[in-house]
């Protein structure tokens, strides 16, 4: 598990200084010299990591949980990137990590888990960067490992949920059919 915590704070990382990088173009955001600078020449701006465009290879790294993936979700919009279709998420799910922003200095200043139902986000957890531990240079912190945890733990709970649909729907069938006889 610890290889995973520190692959996700990676990937944490990677996700706010792209996103700061591509508001702001600045070259001393935290991050822009490990995850910026050596893809520079290769780097891709915008795309749908989970319709496997390209942006998707520049988190390969970070990117595999066992059998599951995260994707990287860029898209502008009006011509900023502070916007809500800016997101990781579980590959085939709406569990997505988002940022907030703090407009007047156009950086991240928050990561929050969230289920989507609709067009609406639900927040889920919410840690500071700092709380997480991003760009401090240690080990994987408590609040990121908590942070990881419950977005694995959202996505293991959905596809147990989704395993015993077609249980329920046949119990469901015979019980009405039983229901039926009776009368």
């Amino acid at each position: 598990m610890e290889k995973y915590y520190h692959q996700y704070k990676c990937l944490l990382e990677y996700f706010v200084t792209h996103l700061e990088y591509v508001q702001t173009e600045s070259k001393t955001i935290p991050g822009y010299k490990k995850y910026i600078e050596p893809i520079l020449g290769d780097f891709i701006t915008t795309g749908v990591g989970y319709k496997n465009q390209a942006i998707q290879t520049q988190i390969s790294d970070w990117s595999e949980y066992g059998e599951h993936q995260v994707c990287i979700n860029i898209t502008c919009s009006f011509g900023s990137y502070m916007t809500n279709q800016c997101y990781l998420n579980w590959q085939g799910t709406w569990f997505n990590t988002r940022p907030e922003w703090d407009k007047s200095k156009n950086r991240i200043i928050r990561l929050y888990l969230s289920k989507q139902a609709k067009a609406t986000a639900k927040s889920e957890l919410s840690y500071s960067l700092s709380e997480l531990g991003l760009f401090d240079n240690l080990p994987p912190n408590d609040n990121l490992k908590k942070f990881f945890d419950l977005f694995e733990s959202l996505i293991i709970n959905e596809e147990k949920h989704n395993a015993m649909l077609p249980y329920v729907t046949i119990q469901r069938i015979e019980y009405n059919q039983v229901g039926q006889q009776q009368f």
